[in-house]
């Protein structure tokens, strides 16, 4: 094991350097140009959908597992209504439940 060790720290050392010289790049050395970015359209775009995310997900967080909740039992739905069984995956407390996964299959 001492040979992983040492394999670790080559790695270390040659990461040390990379990123030392990417951080001496940024705050040792003048800019070779000096341009502004300008926004159109698809930056405003972009950046307030990602705002929006942000804040609705940071303020309301159970929103995202009650979405993915519902995503997952729509998915098992669909999957053991097509025959194909698949693990259940892991459950939130997030109110009730369906009562069964083959509640919305159709009967043969």
């Amino acid at each position: 094991m001492t040979w992983l060790a040492v394999i670790a720290a080559i790695n270390m050392t040659i990461e040390l350097f990379y990123y030392a010289s990417i951080i001496a790049e940024m705050y040792f050395d003048a800019p070779s140009r000096v341009d502004c970015v300008t926004g159109g359209i698809g930056y405003a775009t972009g950046l307030a959908l990602c705002l929006l995310g942000t804040l609705t997900f940071g303020i309301a967080p159970a929103l995202l597992l009650l979405l993915s909740h519902a995503a997952d039992v729509l998915h098992l739905n669909q999957t053991f209504c097509a025959g194909t069984a698949l693990p259940l995956s892991a459950s939130y407390d997030l109110g009730p439940k369906p009562r069964s996964i083959y509640a919305s299959c159709s009967s043969p």
